[in-house]
Parts: C-alpha cells; structure tokens; sequence
C-alpha cells in the first residue's frame, strides 16, 4: 500500500487506471429518463427489436436487420437471446 496525497492506494488500485468508488462510478451514468421497453406499435413478433430500437434511437428495420444476420453464424442461438428478451423486458404500457 502507498500513500499519495494522503490517501492510501492498494497495489489493485493502483494496477486499474479506472478505479472508481460505487459513488463516483454512479456519477458517471448518463441521466435519462428512457427505459428499455418492447414496443407496442413496432413489433413483428415479440417487440423486443421495435424497443431496441426506439431505446437506441435507430430505425426497427436497422435492428431487425443486425439481429437476421447474427442468426445465421451463430446457428440459431439468437434466437434463444431473443426470446429471453422477451421474457425479461417488460411491455410498455
């Protein structure tokens, strides 16, 4: 441990240029009043891409799109992704 400015750093500390306290951490958060919901009015088939998209500020299609194209390599496990999505975002009411 040493001290610098009166103040004691561990050696982990000091390895991680980032080491930030809980607080200065939560400070550092973007302040929106957004949150991630499936769409009521974009959807195909769960909503989840239409809410990621109106979170992420893109067009449905753009979402819709990357999401087709990660399927095919990944052999389908996407859709396992998707479909826990849909299972843990709530609907926006």
């Amino acid at each position: 441990m040493t001290t610098s400015g009166g103040r004691l750093e561990s050696t982990a500390a000091q390895a991680r240029p980032d080491a930030l306290l809980h607080d200065e951490r939560r400070g550092r958060r973007p302040a929106t009043d957004r949150a991630l919901r499936r769409s009521r009015t974009q959807r195909v088939l769960g909503g989840v891409c239409g809410g990621i998209a109106e979170f992420v500020g893109v067009p449905p299609r753009t979402v819709r799109i990357v999401y087709a194209v990660s399927a095919i390599p990944s052999l389908g496990m996407t859709a396992v992704g998707y479909l826990l999505l849909w299972w843990l975002i709530p609907a926006r009411k």
